[in-house]
């Protein structure tokens, strides 16, 4: 059109770009023997926009509210390739939005569809704000998927084991004291250690622990599903550990080690 041979427009939209980009992200995965799905929430901040349409508030980098979207993306990856599966960016204040959960859901029925002719495994690797049972079943219900997600409701109530052999109904960090030890690592990872000032990268130790759960659907109470809490404890750190809900068994050193990685 530039150039005066057509006036038909390019199709550089939003839309047409990221379906593009989504349709070469599952065709450079479709070899790989098996898929993890990153699914995450970003914030696209705006703070001297004012006219955008649609602009909604969002944090910043110091916590205060500034203009902007959020958005979610899904980031396929396998041994060789990875690609983009799903973005999508959202404002609460469009006249057809419904919920955040809506759009995570979405996501994730979005990917799935795109991998639809994918046979091999897939997990889907989501952080804390995805700590939503609602979120757990949507993955559950399309074949040959997994999840592995870092835990933030330790408040839930899920099912236990007794030695009887009987499952009893505890809060999820009722559970702790449960955990089995099933192997000690070394790994490099960004923390703070007890004694320093800053985080920073350096070689630490990881003491990798595990117990067999089972979590309700969250609609129907007599359905539930196996599941292994991880514990990923840094020796000596001054954060948290790591508690990753997943339903991959772990019951040994190496499967433990496949879920912290």
């Amino acid at each position: 059109m530039a150039e005066g041979d057509s006036t038909k427009r390019s199709r550089l939209d939003a839309d047409n770009v990221t379906t593009i980009l989504r349709e070469q992200g599952a065709a450079n995965l479709r070899s790989e023997a098996e898929l993890e799905l990153v699914l995450d929430g970003m914030e696209l901040r705006r703070p001297g926009a004012h006219e955008q349409e649609y602009l909604m508030p969002v944090k910043a980098l110091d916590g205060s509210l500034v203009n902007g979207y959020r958005s979610f993306n899904v980031l396929g990856m396998g041994q060789e390739a990875r690609g983009l599966l799903y973005h999508k960016l959202i404002s609460s204040n469009t006249p057809d939005f419904s919920s955040e959960n809506v759009e995570i859901k979405a996501a994730i029925n979005q990917t799935e569809q795109a991998l639809v002719s994918f046979e091999g495994a897939k997990t889907w690797a989501i952080d804390m704000g995805f700590d939503n049972d609602d979120v757990w079943w949507e993955i559950w219900n399309h074949p040959h998927s997994h999840m592995v997600n870092r835990v933030y409701h330790m408040e839930r109530i899920v099912e236990w084991q007794a030695a009887s052999g009987k499952w009893e109904e505890r809060y999820l960090d009722a559970t702790f004291q449960y955990l089995k030890h099933l192997a000690t690592i070394e790994t490099e990872l960004e923390v703070r250690l007890q004694g320093q000032k800053y985080a920073k990268r350096q070689t630490v130790t990881v003491e990798l622990s595990a117990v067999p759960i089972r979590v309700y659907h969250p609609e129907d109470k007599s359905q539930t599903k196996p599941v292994w809490l991880v514990r990923a404890k840094v020796t000596g750190a001054v954060g948290k550990p790591w508690y990753l809900l997943t339903d991959w068994p772990v019951n040994d050193a190496d499967s433990a080690m496949r879920i912290f990685r």
